[in-house]
């Protein structure tokens, strides 16, 4: 617990230095005159589109599902993703993650660690997805490299490290004898009750992966991954038909790009300073203001906050939990 509490504070920290450079220079009669200005009515398609996708990683996620338990259906999955991803906007250390494995286990009656193991391959294929969307960005948009090399390199690294652990999780499901093997060696330093805790909660993780021998829903997995992304990153342009901001077509791919590695940063509760520093950098290098980039941003983050959040709310009251219930669970 104690430890949890520091990387909260660690999140604070970074949101509040993050939230420094965001405001650093901002003129407020700018950012009050954008605000007033924009059409908020293009929010409804914003909103509409995000919630589309959350239904999508629902879809998506039953094909992960299927080779633990034939029949969940699509409304308890959706609700479990609605769930998690509310958790992760209103408390810190994206305990959402682990709010989904608790909601959906408890009611299907499913291995934790299985459910989680879902968990991880779905995000490991999107950020593989993001990084197939970032690729097209280089070519599209050369200014990219030319402005942040920095920023194209640590792409590269973290597409190599997806990699690796694509390939672990494939070994593990694959070879899984093997692997528990290596858990076995690796923890043999530790007392036996321990050591044999670690290798039980591998080998359930590792029932979670069945979908690595399903080549179809393999395919289907990588599809959907790449039309909920593309999707996600379109919602961004109504942001921009709602300040009557004029940018190439693929000025809302570039946006995305920016704020999924800023929110990737551990920070406070629904990513605050973090997605907005992050939105204002991708903004600059279309030449868009500071100001205006700060007004962009609240917008853009208030049209994917509060949708998730209510609707995850609704269901966490449907499936009768509570926030302090999933906080106790997931700690």
């Amino acid at each position: 617990m104690k430890a949890m509490k520091r990387k909260a504070a660690l999140g604070l920290a970074i949101s509040g230095i993050s939230l420094y450079f965001a405001l650093r220079g901002i003129q407020w009669s700018a950012v009050w005159a954008a605000l007033a200005s924009a059409q908020y009515l293009y929010l409804i398609p914003n909103a509409a589109l995000i919630m589309f996708t959350m239904w999508l990683r629902a879809v998506r996620w039953k094909l992960m599902i299927e080779p633990l338990k034939k029949g969940v259906s699509l409304d308890s999955l959706f609700a479990s993703t609605m769930i998690g991803f509310m958790v992760n906007n209103i408390l810190p250390l994206r305990l959402g993650e682990l709010a989904r494995p608790f909601s959906l286990s408890k009611k299907e009656d499913l291995s934790r660690s299985a459910v989680f193991a879902t968990i991880v391959v779905e995000r490991v294929f999107d950020a593989l997805s993001l990084f197939f969307i970032s690729g097209i960005l280089v070519a599209f948009a050369p200014f990219i490299v030319r402005d942040d090399p920095l920023l194209v390199q640590t792409l590269y690294v973290l597409l190599l490290l997806h990699a690796v652990a694509l390939s672990f999780l494939v070994m593990l499901r694959v070879k899984t004898e093997w692997a528990l093997e290596i858990v076995r060696r690796v923890t043999a330093f530790l007392p036996g009750r321990f050591q044999e805790k670690i290798v039980e909660v591998t080998q359930k993780f590792a029932s979670g992966l069945g979908v690595f021998k399903d080549w179809r829903g393999l395919a289907a997995i990588v599809g959907w991954s790449l039309v909920i992304w593309v999707l996600v990153g379109f919602s961004n342009w109504f942001i921009f038909l709602a300040f009557g901001i004029e940018v190439p077509w693929f000025a809302p791919y570039v946006v995305l790009a920016f704020v999924v590695l800023g929110v990737s940063v551990p920070a406070a509760p629904g990513a605050v300073g973090t997605f907005q520093l992050a939105t204002i950098q991708a903004l600059l290098l279309f030449d868009i203001d500071r100001s205006v980039g700060l007004s962009f941003s609240l917008v853009l983050h208030i049209g994917n906050w509060l949708p998730v959040t209510v609707v995850g709310l609704y269901y966490l009251r449907r499936e009768h939990f509570s926030i302090k219930q999933i906080e106790e669970e997931v700690a």
